[in-house]
């Protein structure tokens, strides 16, 4: 009997072990789940808010970028749409049908001597002068696409370079296929109210809370356009509250803050953050015919009054002549501080900016743009429904007929088909220059000019070596250059003397 005992005791003893172990094992476990579940949740938000991945630009261009495409291994005699200077940043190679023609789009360069290759796609911003596709054959056809800031790449401002070009797609309305309104993604926006603030509370936000009633938000300084020059001047005569790295005088919110990505200023919380305003800041980095990018379409879209300065054709695209306060249209900037200060006080003469809201878009020239462009950036578009969501996409498809058209030419016997040329106004950017003492943009400047400048002598270099068909390495381009730009200073003192 107590060897039984003895037994059911030792029994009992290890049947409590073991469920103290077990019971031990499963909260080692779910410690274990709790800490690899919490380093996830650690690195998704280090990876999104802290240290984000760079993407291709700060453009809404990256936003476009096409899914990675299998390569067509049976696409032989399809003409080739090689991207040189690629906007993907993955693989793409797959057959494309526009109506009753086909291309095959690819970014892979070892086509480049493909007899199907037939036209090279450039992006601007990854343009390189020293490294082409040569030797250009006659029916090679080159295009290029460029909607970012002209200072990306001085040296398309030349004839010598846009002219290498038979199609463009740029924010110039000569553009073969412009994209001028590219930052409106949605034509909707022109009348919605979403983000819209009452005018009794951005004045309670003006009296109460002391908000400025101008609203400034760059990173970017020292651009082209002057633009913080001028503010500064502005800002002697009006209140402006400044939260970027430029003339900064008061803080983002955190969760708005700018960590090498345009995403915190594109969501609803930062639109909201702008609508408070009475009026924002809309000066582009540079000043180029028909450049016109979000620092018009933000502010008119959330129903702030944008301040604007930028392409002198600005007007064109305004959805009334009554929407926006051009800098041009004054004579000094104590003039434009007290007009503003003159509406910031007359809410009847202020909602009067704001009237096109009420879908009352009295532009007819804008209104047929949005209806001819068949391309859209944004899925929230409910009024317009376009072909593709991208004008990417839209000018392969504008590029491919036209090369279809080219070849049918070509084909045909009787007179001789001349190739389209591109030209100065198809990126229209005349050199930067400085606002003088009163805010206007009239002085020429030598620093501003060094950047403008020497990319003529680069464009003359790479003229040279298109010329005789010749690529060289960056560093040989870059003694070139210097070389270049040393003879016509010799040229020029010959001639004093």
């Amino acid at each position: 009997m107590r060897t039984i005992d003895l037994f059911i005791s030792r029994v009992c003893i290890a049947r409590c072990i073991i469920a103290a172990m077990w019971t031990r094992r499963r909260f080692i476990f779910k410690v274990f789940v709790l800490t690899i579940s919490l380093l996830i949740c650690l690195a998704i938000f280090l990876s999104k808010f802290v240290f984000p991945v760079p993407k291709l630009s700060d453009t809404e261009i990256s936003r476009y970028q096409e899914r990675n495409l299998t390569p067509n291994v049976d696409s032989k005699g399809t003409p080739i749409l090689l991207w040189w200077s690629s906007i993907y940043s993955n693989i793409v190679d797959d057959v494309k049908t526009f109506g009753t023609v086909q291309c095959r789009v690819t970014n892979n360069r070892t086509l480049r001597n493909n007899p199907d290759s037939k036209v090279f796609i450039f992006y601007g911003s990854h343009f390189e002068p020293y490294d082409l596709p040569l030797p250009r054959h006659k029916n090679h056809l080159w295009a290029l696409i460029h909607e970012e800031s002209p200072k990306n790449v001085y040296i398309l401002n030349h004839e010598n370079t846009i002219t290498l070009f038979n199609f463009t797609s740029t924010f110039q309305r000569h553009s073969n296929y412009p994209i001028t309104t590219q930052w409106l993604k949605c034509p909707d926006w022109l009348w919605e109210t979403t983000f819209m603030v009452s005018l009794e509370e951005k004045n309670r936000l003006r009296n109460i809370e002391g908000l400025a009633p101008i609203l400034y938000v760059h990173s970017d300084c020292h651009t082209p356009s002057d633009r913080d020059s001028f503010v500064a001047m502005l800002q002697k005569y009006i209140k402006i509250d400044s939260y970027g790295v430029c003339l900064n005088n008061k803080k983002l919110p955190e969760s708005l803050r700018f960590r090498g990505s345009m995403v915190a200023m594109e969501s609803d919380e930062f639109l909201k953050f702008v609508g408070r305003y009475k009026f924002s800041i809309a000066i582009e980095n540079a000043v180029c015919e028909d450049y016109i990018t979000e620092k018009l379409w933000r502010p008119l879209r959330v129903g702030s009054v944008p301040i604007v300065f930028g392409s002198p054709s600005v007007r064109d695209f305004l959805p009334n002549n009554h929407s926006a306060i051009l800098v041009q249209d004054f004579r000094s900037v104590a003039e434009l501080a007290q007009y503003v200060e003159y509406l910031d006080t007359h809410d009847e003469k202020y909602a009067m900016y704001l009237r096109f809201k009420k879908r009352k878009i009295k532009n007819n020239f804008l209104q047929d743009i949005l209806r001819k462009r068949d391309w859209q950036a944004s899925k929230d578009c409910k009024t317009f429904r376009t072909k593709h969501n991208s004008f990417i996409y839209g000018f392969e498809e504008f590029v491919c007929k036209e090369m279809h058209e080219f070849e049918r030419y070509m084909n045909q016997t009787g007179p001789r088909f001349e190739k389209k040329i591109a030209s100065l106004l198809h990126y229209n950017c005349p050199e930067p220059k400085r606002f003088d003492k009163l805010g206007r943009y009239t002085v020429r400047d030598r620093e501003w000019l060094r950047e403008w400048t020497d990319a003529r002598y680069e464009a003359v270099v790479m003229w040279n070596l298109y010329s005789n068909n010749r690529t060289v390495q960056p560093d040989v381009f870059v003694q070139m250059v210097k070389s270049e730009k040393e003879k016509y200073a010799r040229n020029i003192h010959k001639l004093k003397i």
